[in-house]
């Protein structure tokens, strides 16, 4: 029974309800900007006991595992940046149906997502802009330090606060590139 969620024989399962439950946490992240606990805890247990079920003791320990390397990048997001820990409760729920292998995938697609994402809402909000006027004026007032012109006062300081995103669309299109990847695998082996 050395069976791991990645060989597990059953990918369809995992992948489907995690894109289902993905897809549904993003939904409400996009409306309410929150993801219901019930949601991540219901998925989390379901995910501890198949893979009990399923694989056994390593696949037990498989399910943790991923778990716990999905959330970590996003509880350390989460001590940073503040908010609230949905976004790693849902991590590490998707973890835990996936699997150590899956979970690393996942990881890999939901980086690039929130990259892109990241970028999008930045530029949409402007934020690059004054990132590069905060830029301009620090050299400016170096600059002036050394007495070559007079200092001056930022006064692109209005959008100092972090970057508010729904990650669980970022989830979710990660999620899904992941999904794909996973699939590409397996078909090609």
């Amino acid at each position: 029974m050395g069976q791991t969620l990645w060989n597990s024989g059953w990918p369809l399962l995992q992948w489907g309800l995690v894109l289902a439950a993905c897809a549904l946490a993003a939904g409400l992240d996009l409306k309410r900007r929150r993801i219901p606990g019930a949601l991540t805890v219901a998925m989390a247990l379901s995910g501890i006991v198949w893979a009990l079920w399923w694989c056994g003791w390593g696949g037990l320990a498989d399910a943790l595992t991923g778990g716990l390397l999905a959330m970590i990048p996003y509880v350390l997001l989460f001590a940073w940046a503040g908010g609230d820990a949905a976004n790693a409760r849902l991590m590490a729920a998707i973890g835990v149906w996936l699997g150590t292998v899956n979970a690393l995938w996942m990881l890999g697609g939901v980086l690039l997502a929130a990259v892109a994402m990241g970028v999008i809402v930045s530029v949409r909000r402007r934020v690059l802009a004054n990132v590069v006027d905060e830029a301009s004026v620090a050299l400016y007032d170096a600059i002036g330090r050394i007495g070559l012109v007079p200092p001056v006062r930022p006064a692109a300081r209005q959008n100092g606060a972090i970057i508010d995103m729904p990650y669980g669309l970022s989830i979710f299109i990660g999620t899904c590139l992941a999904a794909a990847a996973a699939a590409a695998w397996h078909i090609g082996r």
